[in-house]
């Protein structure tokens, strides 16, 4: 599965280097490409809604928009049904 999301705002406090620490941590992380303004999440196979919490208090806490997080979560809840 991949997400296309756009790339954060990176300050002072909040690096690239520990948005992508951050992003490794996911249980189901894959790899991640940058093009142009924005980042492809390419997350295994085996996400499941673990990983749709884990993406969602990613995304809030570096104020990325949530809306990718939907449909992943909507195939989340259909692999488990």
């Amino acid at each position: 599965m991949k997400i296309l999301m756009i790339i954060p705002s990176y300050n002072e406090h909040k690096s690239e280097e520990l948005f992508l620490n951050a992003l490794q941590k996911i249980d189901a992380y894959h790899d991640i490409k940058t093009m142009g303004s924005h980042y492809l999440l390419e997350l295994k196979n085996t996400f499941d809604m673990q990983t749709v919490s884990q993406l969602n208090q990613l995304f809030t806490a570096w104020e990325i928009d949530r809306s990718p997080l939907s449909t992943l979560a909507e195939l989340a809840i259909s692999d488990t049904e």
